[in-house]
């Protein structure tokens, strides 16, 4: 401990780059945060990157920056929710974001976006997640490290007296993610989870790590599956009740890689959710309310969708065909 310098609160000290001081107001913190994040997100997501290079880099480069600032805090005034609200606005502007870069629709499903892209979503984590993440970590240090137990000591203090604490972060997100009794931490300076007993900080952050993602990914699968539309293509049954026989995996193996421009992905999407701008589509009647949504080839009795467009109607699909065969003479 000698070797670490001792900071007063007007000194300050550098990390990665970045001045940081003793004493930081969170608003401050956050907003000078937010805005290097925001603007690395926009250089990234408006990049000839492909598809999945984007949700990489975003995950790797964005993601971490604001990790780093609320794992931070230890002590202070204010409320988790507070923070918790500023993460949930960051998501919205960043889904703002992917819909001006091209790469969704405004009107997509948004629980998709967080669903793992082996189920078939993007398989970004969304910010207000990792805040959970990254208060589970500087705890699981506090719990299990004897040469702190004066600092948790306090913290436990200040909890009990309804004030702010790395501990009473930790209850807030123990209760947001339903895991009471599930994780606790013994007189012997461990925590368990579940059944197992964990000596080390990084173990121990792992596994309730692991219960948090769990649930976030349920209620993001659960959320995009309840869609009767959007979800749809999640259904293991077809209108007629028989069993679709398609493997879930299999069939987003495609996005799942990525290796596809940001409009190709949000075309194919909005395909899957029947929400492109066709003329049976929910926002043609308001857009053209003398239209129906019969197909407009007046190839017969059917209706104007995506499907319709490209798998049975004639009239469409000889013009995709030539416009394709068109493209790649184009190139060639």
């Amino acid at each position: 401990m000698g070797t670490i310098p001792i900071l007063e609160g007007s000194q300050v000290y550098k990390y990665l780059g970045a001045e940081e001081t003793t004493l930081v107001c969170l608003k401050d913190l956050w907003s000078r945060v937010a805005e290097h994040a925001m603007a690395t997100a926009r250089r990234l997501f408006f990049s000839n990157l492909t598809v999945r290079q984007k949700v990489n880099g975003y995950y790797q480069i964005v993601v971490p920056k604001l990790k780093y600032a609320f794992s931070c805090i230890i002590f202070g005034a204010g409320r988790f929710r507070t923070l918790s609200m500023r993460a949930r606005n960051f998501d919205t502007e960043v889904r703002r974001l992917l819909e001006e870069s091209h790469l969704r629709f405004g009107h997509s499903c948004v629980a998709r976006l967080y669903v793992e892209k082996d189920l078939g979503g993007l398989g970004p984590k969304c910010v207000e997640e990792e805040t959970h993440i990254g208060v589970a970590y500087p705890w699981s240090y506090f719990a299990t490290t004897t040469d702190l137990l004066v600092s948790y000591e306090l913290a436990e203090r200040l909890r009990a007296s309804s004030k702010r604490s790395l501990t009473s972060n930790f209850k807030a997100v123990v209760a947001a993610n339903e895991i009471e009794g599930r994780v606790t931490r013994t007189i012997m300076a461990t925590v368990k989870v579940d059944s197992q007993t964990f000596y080390h900080a990084t173990e121990a952050a792992h596994a309730i790590s692991k219960l948090i993602r769990e649930r976030w990914a349920k209620v993001h699968l659960n959320e995009w599956r309840s869609k009767e539309v959007a979800g749809r293509i999640l259904q293991e049954h077809g209108r007629d009740g028989i069993p679709t026989g398609l493997c879930l995996k299999d069939s987003f193996l495609w996005s799942a890689n990525g290796w596809i421009s940001s409009e190709v992905l949000r075309n194919v999407w909005a395909a899957q959710e029947a929400s492109l701008l066709t003329g049976s589509s929910a926002a043609m009647p308001a857009l053209r309310p003398m239209r129906g949504g019969l197909c407009r080839m007046h190839c017969g009795p059917f209706h104007e969708t995506a499907e319709h467009i490209v798998s049975p109607c004639a009239h469409w699909r000889t013009n995709i065909m030539v416009e394709r065969y068109d493209d790649v003479a184009r190139v060639l």
